[in-house]
């Protein structure tokens, strides 16, 4: 079984963003004492209201994140002018994860979103957003032995395969496809991206950055894309890459899982339609978009919307919740970009999301650290999506460039008798 969750989401932006601060981080001492100087600034008006004080609070911590990247690269690179280029940017990516990204016991933070919108509001450098242009109508092919699609995806030309994967914040690229195309990467540091990827050996997934060249389905175009670069032999079914979300939510998704096909859409002048009650509320979270779902009549609980994933997931904490018994479980093995781990398989009585039930679902029950990096109790794969047709919204782009919200309305295929 192909499992894959949550492996560049959100990463890719917060990563993209560390190389751009190399203007600053990089610059001969004096200048960045000036910079330190200038964002250290106290607030001259002494008059204190709620709203400033909130300010004040996020110019905080947008000034102690800078003083830590700034204190981390001194150390990685302590004569930046007789580094190479590349030395530069690897430390500088690396300083800027670490930070960012990490507390000072190794673990992911959960404030990272909030340190990086600190980081965005103090200094004023903006997320470029991507431009997506045209729509598209294609066929999808399933991966062998999976209910994950693929579907065919232009890079300068060049036809390649991608997975369609709504629970990818960022698309991906394989190493192979990129240097055969001439696009240079950055190296992503290897003891950040185990926090994010299904497996349990990452020493021999070599992850990049990538400025990705326009990528088209169709007549649909997106340019201004950044994406990660991994082997071939870490994308499920090993593919040429990964189409996102960074992708996919600049149009609206119209998915039928029947026919096989695909349409891109011109976006919905309003991503939660009043006129369609049935219509599911989706919240964004670092990319990819999440619910509310019932779980054997219990909850709700937050789940995210996932077609990379071949069935639906359940957190172990989510798991002992309902009452389920792990050590009587069987075991499986699940794939993702850092190899295989072990996960528990059960059956659920039912899922409900949006009014909708289907019974008699196969899960998987991983570690709780992935979801609680996600945000989220569990992920619904495949073998729930694919019982409807889907149309799905998103609203506008965060400062970071992704969807705050949006939404889905299912509609049941039927059943052949």
């Amino acid at each position: 079984m192909h499992k894959k969750t949550w492996s560049t989401l959100g990463m890719v932006a917060i990563a993209w963003i560390g190389l751009g601060y190399l203007t600053i981080i990089t610059q001969p001492t004096t200048e960045i004492r000036r910079f330190e100087l200038e964002v250290e600034k106290p607030p001259t008006n002494q008059t204190i209201e709620v709203s400033q004080v909130q300010t004040e609070n996020q110019e905080k911590i947008g000034r102690e994140v800078l003083d830590q990247i700034v204190t981390c690269m001194r150390k990685e690179v302590p004569n930046p002018n007789q580094a190479t280029q590349e030395s530069v940017q690897a430390a500088s990516l690396n300083c800027f994860m670490k930070v960012v990204m990490l507390s000072p016991d190794g673990k992911v933070r959960d404030d990272a979103e909030e340190r990086l919108n600190a980081v965005i509001k103090l200094t004023g450098v903006p997320i470029p957003q991507p431009k997506q242009t045209g729509q598209a109508s294609v066929l999808l092919q399933k991966l062998p032995n999976s209910s994950v699609f693929t579907l065919p995806v232009s890079i300068n030309g060049k036809p390649q395969t991608f997975l369609l994967d709504t629970g990818a914040s960022s698309s991906i690229i394989d190493t192979k496809t990129a240097q055969d195309l001439g696009i240079k990467g950055v190296p992503f540091p290897k003891q950040i991206l185990k926090y994010f990827v299904v497996g349990n050996d990452c020493s021999k997934s070599e992850a990049s950055i990538h400025a990705l060249p326009d990528l088209t389905v169709d007549r649909a175009t997106v340019s201004g894309l950044n994406g990660m670069g991994l082997p071939k032999v870490a994308i499920p079914g090993q593919q040429s890459g990964v189409l996102g979300m960074d992708f996919l939510s600049g149009y609206d998704l119209a998915i039928d899982p029947k026919a096989s096909r695909l349409q891109l859409l011109p976006r919905s002048s309003s991503s939660i339609p009043t006129s369609i009650p049935s219509a599911i509320p989706l919240i964004g979270k670092l990319g990819i978009m999440t619910a509310e779902a019932k779980v054997d009549r219990k909850g709700s609980f937050k789940f995210a919307l996932d077609s990379g994933a071949d069935v639906v997931v359940l957190s172990e904490r989510l798991a002992q919740k309902l009452g389920i018994n792990l050590a009587d479980l069987p075991e499986l093995e699940v794939t993702g970009f850092c190899g295989t781990e072990k996960a528990k398989t059960t059956k659920l009585s039912q899922l409900e999301l949006g009014g909708y039930v289907v019974k008699d679902l196969d899960v998987a029950i991983i570690k709780n650290d992935l979801l609680d990096i996600m945000g989220v109790q569990g992920i619904i794969g495949q073998n729930f999506l694919t019982r409807f047709q889907q149309y799905w919204r998103f609203g506008d782009r965060s400062a970071l460039g992704f969807p705050v919200n949006g939404s889905l309305v299912l509609t049941p295929i039927a059943t052949e008798k």
